[in-house]
């Protein structure tokens, strides 16, 4: 049956036959995937990979051997400067570190063991940072420092109801091995029923982590 409309009326429904097209247009087309999830995705995946080829770079600068290398009253940060452009490496020496001057004479050596003779003969210390992909040289008072304060470490509280002193401090040095300096009087039979009356004043010395 056709349907003849008046002409005043044949806006209205080109408009119609137009929305009606769109909606079926858009029910046949697949969903698309939310965006802020894909992006969160392809964000974490390239700080994977970043951190992965840093590591990567590490080793193989580790790795590379040096043919010689001779250094004469060489600044610290000049040595470390040598062995970046040889190796690949990022090594970096701490304002301090660098005033130092090194003098040694090496052949066929690895970079990691050109460096650590290096720290070695000057005194200093170096710590790898395999998330950045860097070694930095230090003093002796800044490694200490640097071991001390870690900017990405998370302290948690456990809270233990009447704990037996003694064996708290069995179970950190079990944990912690050689970090922990553990020093006991003598027990007897009170000592290990009460934990030295739930303190730690009982203890002969009680180091913390080294």
């Amino acid at each position: 049956m056709n349907v003849l409309l008046p002409k005043r009326w044949w806006p209205v429904a080109l408009l119609l036959v137009l929305l009606l097209a769109a909606e079926q247009a858009a029910k046949s087309q697949p969903p698309a995937p939310p965006q802020g999830k894909a992006a969160a995705g392809q964000g974490a995946g390239v700080a994977q990979g970043a951190a992965a080829s840093n590591s990567d770079r590490l080793a193989r600068g580790k790795a590379h051997r040096i043919r010689r290398l001779e250094l004469r009253q060489t600044s610290v940060t000049d040595a470390a400067r040598l062995l970046s452009e040889l190796s690949g490496l990022n090594i970096v020496a701490t304002e301090e570190a660098g005033k130092k001057q090194v003098t040694l004479y090496l052949q066929d050596v690895r970079t990691i063991d050109a460096l650590e003779t290096m720290a070695k003969v000057s005194g200093l210390w170096y710590r790898e940072d395999e998330q950045t992909g860097t070694i930095r040289l230090m003093t002796t008072e800044e490694y200490q420092k640097d071991l001390i304060i870690h900017r990405e470490d998370q302290t948690r509280v456990f809270t233990l109801l009447h704990p037996n002193a003694v064996s708290v401090a069995m179970a950190i040095q079990d944990l912690y091995g050689p970090r922990v300096v553990l020093s006991l009087r003598t027990l007897n039979d009170d000592d290990l029923l009460t934990g030295f009356g739930g303190g730690l004043g009982g203890f002969g010395a009680f180091g913390g982590l080294g």
